[in-house]
């Protein structure tokens, strides 16, 4: 049911790569919990596990314009079974998933391109490929297909030698179940929005960025509203707020590592507990 969670944030900007330069990004990432709060009641589930691998491509295109493409493959299992609903009924498919996850590109123009940058973008993204498997406990997507539409305002700072930046950005989520639906009123999951506001300082080599995120869904309901739906859990209205960091360290000649931590602090139907680490390098290149 992994796929009630929002999105976990990742370092967002403003503005948009040079013409003709590129950055690639790899890495790892981990997320878990073993809560849930719904109108089925809240208290200790078993524990799922989504380990995974992620890799992101971006390029500047031309002047102010931007192309982007991100692809994770994951492993989601259940490492705890004690506590249900795994052990509790056979009526949860609590099998191992592996494959890949949510596929996503987007493009980018920049407006502004001043002390003020004012970014607009267009994505669109596809789990649809896990439709088969969307109604397991160890679901880590939801198995749609999304039109992105986003928006991205920030400003550089300066506090006395160091450097410093702050970026507020917005998406809606126009959702295509990947699959029909007989058996609903309406599609689930409903769109949604998700928007942050990050603040970066950047003392010589290092910078630390802190986040604050939230996640809201615009429609569904309760978790027991469609018990024999393959679609029961992206009925759900979830709603989230949760707050990141993130560390970056410049190692020269392009190449950066960063290391995040992204943790739910309040959730609507969904996990309180859930925690997101990630650990990755890029490579910046100023030609393509």
């Amino acid at each position: 049911m992994l796929f009630l969670l929002a999105s976990l944030a990742h370092a967002e900007h403003a503005g948009v790569l040079p013409a003709q330069s590129w950055v690639a990004y790899g890495g790892a990432g981990f997320t878990t919990y073993s809560e849930l709060e719904s109108d089925a009641g809240s208290g200790t589930v078993d524990r799922v596990n989504v380990p995974r691998i992620e890799g992101y491509l971006g390029v500047g295109v031309v002047d102010r314009l931007q192309f982007a493409a991100y692809v994770p493959a994951f492993y989601s299992f259940v490492s705890d079974g004690s506590s249900g609903p795994c052990t509790a009924t056979s009526q949860v498919d609590c099998r191992d998933i592996v494959g890949l996850g949510r596929v996503a590109f987007d493009a980018r123009y920049n407006l502004l391109g001043g002390p003020v940058k004012l970014t607009v973008g267009l994505g669109g993204a596809s789990s649809a490929h896990l439709r088969d498997v969307r109604m397991r406990y160890t679901m880590p997507g939801q198995a749609t297909v999304d039109l992105t539409p986003s928006l991205y305002v920030g400003k550089d700072l300066a506090l006395g030698k160091m450097g410093a930046g702050i970026v507020a950005f917005a998406h809606y989520d126009y959702r295509i179940p990947g699959d029909t639906q007989p058996d609903l009123d309406e599609k689930a999951p409903a769109d949604d929005v998700r928007a942050g506001l990050e603040f970066k300082l950047s003392p010589g080599k290092f910078t630390a960025q802190v986040g604050a995120y939230t996640y809201q869904r615009l429609g569904g309901t309760g978790w027991l509203a469609y018990p024999n739906s393959d679609d029961r859990w992206a009925t759900s209205d979830y709603d989230d707020v949760s707050a990141g960091l993130k560390l970056s360290a410049d190692l020269g000649n392009g190449l950066g590592a960063h290391l995040g931590v992204h943790r739910v602090l309040w959730v609507n139907n969904g996990a309180p507990d859930a925690l997101d680490v990630t650990l990755g390098v890029h490579k910046y290149f100023a030609e393509i």
